[in-house]
């Protein structure tokens, strides 16, 4: 077993017993008599962003070469690539590849290092995904140092984690993945943690919910970075009707079955499936990231980009490492178009394949409601 798959595996136990705890807890909360505490939306402050310097936004996606999430670093990057009102660079903590989860491998643009001498004056927003290590001493570094250069911070469902050890958050409010929520009260109690909300705008910092909300969250944080047009004319391309705020976190909970259901998925090795998708130079990558997040969140499954030179980009510019000659159980066309559809696909096809209680495993694992 490789490296790679021994981590992924760990990852997923650890997981499992995150669900089974939590869903204990869950079971014990609901068994009193007095109902969770939600709190309130507070008052927030308006957008905040450093005077325009040169032509354009100059936006940073922060990558951890150990663990980023799939979906909470490419929707974001792909849909201001496709806006193309400003620049965007994923920028990764060390040399090499990016390992992203649960699926899938990048080249980031540069490192770090390389960004600090290129861009000594800094980025005008930096947006922070998930990271398996929940945050490192590099990532907090440049979360901390772009901040004092002014750049406004955006995180993307547990992304709140870094951020908020950079302390960008006490004062603040913010929300995060509903799994998260009641971790992040606990750690930072300097910031105020609010439910039902896809996305956060507090000054010179925004948060988001579950990995789904990335694309509403990016929407609107095009918006504060190039205008209500831009963002409208994007969201048309993209097949997105709307991208309010508006959410309902309480749709999500744990319980015995969902952690039984995991539990099952993943020790019937048996029964696991790689499923290779075959990706040319073009691809669209927003509706693939999607595609292979669900897939690979089953717990049965794991998706693979598959093309024989080892490599392809996909129409928003991003070089995805692909295997060569995968072991595969079954070939699966990457999917198109707008990337919710894309996700609604997905789960129609997980449903059909391994039933409907994993695809809204994979629906809550995501936060996004469905059907």
């Amino acid at each position: 077993m490789t490296r790679r798959l021994t981590r992924k595996l760990a990852r997923r136990l650890i997981t499992i017993a995150a669900l089974i705890l939590a869903a204990t807890s869950t079971a014990l909360l609901r068994s009193g008599t007095a109902a969770p505490d939600m709190t309130p939306i507070p008052a927030t402050d308006p957008a905040v962003l450093r005077p325009l310097t040169g032509d354009r936004r100059l936006v940073v996606i922060l990558a951890d070469n150990a663990g980023t999430e799939t979906t909470d670093l490419l929707v974001p990057h792909g849909i201001l690539q496709r806006s193309g009102a400003v620049d965007v660079l994923i920028v990764s903590t060390e040399e090499g590849a990016v390992d992203l989860m649960p699926a899938l491998t990048i080249m980031p643009d540069m490192t770090v290092a390389a960004f600090h001498d290129i861009h000594p004056e800094g980025a005008d927003a930096v947006i922070v995904p998930a990271f398996h290590s929940r945050g490192t001493e590099a990532t907090t570094d440049f979360i901390r140092n772009q901040a004092g250069k002014g750049a406004m911070i955006v995180s993307i469902c547990e992304g709140s984690e870094p951020v908020a050890q950079a302390g960008l958050f006490d004062g603040r409010a913010a929300t995060t993945h509903w799994f998260a929520q009641g971790r992040m009260t606990r750690r930072y109690p300097g910031a105020t943690w609010v439910q039902n909300r896809r996305y956060i705008v507090d000054g010179p910092v925004m948060s988001s919910s579950g990995v789904s909300a990335s694309v509403p969250a990016t929407l609107r944080f095009l918006e504060i970075l190039a205008g209500d047009e831009v963002a409208r004319h994007t969201a048309t391309d993209l097949g997105v009707g709307e991208w309010s705020s508006q959410h309902d976190s309480s749709r999500f909970s744990l319980d015995f079955g969902t952690a039984r259901l995991a539990a099952g998925n993943l020790l019937g090795f048996w029964r696991h499936e790689v499923l290779v998708a075959p990706v040319v130079d073009g691809f669209d990558g927003i509706a693939f990231a999607l595609q292979a997040d669900a897939w690979s969140r089953t717990y049965r499954s794991r998706l693979v980009a598959g093309n024989a030179a080892g490599m392809a980009t996909s129409a928003e510019g991003v070089a995805f490492l692909t295997k060569i000659s995968p072991r595969n159980d079954a070939a699966i066309d990457p999917l198109t178009g707008g990337p919710l559809a894309a996700l609604d696909a997905s789960l129609e096809a997980i449903s059909g394949r391994y039933g409907p209680r994993t695809a809204d495993f994979v629906a809550a694992q995501l936060e996004y409601h469905w059907p």
